[in-house]
């Protein structure tokens, strides 16, 4: 079993674990009593620190072997769930449960980028096989999470996440991993392509929004955000399958991401739940062709200093991301209005089209 095999296992097995809270997590904060401006302070708060945890992490490559970073951001993925489970809901403790759960987060996205960039070639079969596997572990957990939340406790599902978390470190240590020292420099990314990275920001915003929408305008049920989550998943594996890994999406980016738009915001303008889920196949359609090209986008470059440019790209993420969500904060207070600004820059996003067909 080569390394990519055991690198995939993982991907599966940690998606899994994680998803188990993630899928419904913003969710899970308002229902433990924090209101809508609340649920945007943290989320500012996550994403500025969540800026130097990349430094950091991308850092400690050099004297840390990959795996055992990973091992220690499961470790505290879980200790910040807890912490949140028994904490007094209040704002400073929403606060500190922002900067463990930042480090947790982005210590393990940070990793998994420079694995994927550094050891896999990349091809349009290999990014549709790490998309395959992730997806797996949100068809599993999406609706297992809310689930077994709701018949019986957090508690209970915390508990399984943590047996997760250790069995997903398995995969891990039977990965070769050597670590490789590299300068930090100052590396140049284009205009086009800085621009496209920071106009993507709002889909993975719009996307980390969306469960609570769906509980506070479609039904407020918690299990009915993972049933979304898995039609959504389903659909992204079928176009994966079978159109992704066999074309070259870039070139028809722009209609489908013009397609993806009208059909989120048809989304945002019903209150059906059964016609909400219809409309959450073909989101996830045109959702996984937006979100492959974002990965040749940040993956297909030839790249000397890979942990430089990681770490100026991830700046560029967060920063982008705790700046809207601190805008948010200050001047909006409405679900809706923050979904359909993103839209505006989604849509915007099509015309940086030029940097990808390159």
């Amino acid at each position: 079993m080569n390394n990519n095999i055991k690198y995939n296992i993982f991907l599966l097995l940690s998606t899994l674990f994680r998803n188990l809270v993630e899928v419904f997590n913003i969710a899970l904060l308002y229902k433990l009593g924090y209101s809508i401006k609340n649920i945007l302070l943290y989320y500012t708060v996550f994403f500025s620190i969540s800026i130097l945890v990349n430094v950091l992490t991308i850092y400690l490559t050099n004297y840390i072997k990959t795996k055992y970073i990973l091992i220690l951001s499961n470790i505290l993925f879980c200790f910040s769930y807890y912490f949140l489970n028994k904490m007094n809901h209040n704002i400073t403790n929403l606060l500190i449960f922002a900067l463990i759960n930042s480090f947790s987060s982005y210590m393990y996205h940070s990793i998994r980028h420079y694995y994927a960039i550094k050891h896999t070639k990349l091809s349009n079969s290999e990014i549709g096989n790490i998309a395959i596997y992730t997806f797996i572990g949100i068809i599993i957990s999406s609706y297992l999470g809310p689930f077994i939340t709701e018949k019986y406790s957090l508690s209970i599902t915390l508990i399984i996440m943590s047996i997760l978390s250790i069995i997903s470190i398995i995969p891990l240590l039977l990965i070769k991993d050597n670590i490789v020292k590299e300068r930090i420099i100052d590396v140049k990314i284009d205009r086009n392509r800085k621009n496209f990275f920071i106009l993507e920001q709002s889909k993975v915003l719009f996307l980390l929004i969306q469960p609570l929408y769906l509980y506070l305008y479609i039904t407020n049920d918690i299990k009915y955000i993972g049933i979304f989550n898995i039609i959504n998943s389903i659909a992204s594996i079928i176009i994966i399958y079978y159109i992704v890994r066999k074309i070259n999406v870039n070139k028809y980016f722009k209609y489908t991401n013009i397609l993806l738009i009208m059909v989120l915001v048809i989304k945002l303008n019903i209150v059906n739940k059964y016609l909400t889920l219809l409309i959450a196949f073909f989101e996830g359609l045109l959702i996984k062709i937006y979100e492959i090209v974002s990965m040749k986008n940040l993956y297909q470059l030839k790249i000397d200093n890979i942990k430089s440019y990681l770490i100026k790209v991830e700046v560029i993420f967060c920063l982008t991301r705790s700046i809207f969500m601190l805008v948010s904060f200050l001047f909006i207070n409405d679900i809706k209005i923050i979904l359909y600004i993103l839209l505006v820059f989604i849509f915007l996003s099509s015309f940086s089209i030029k940097v990808l067909e390159k």
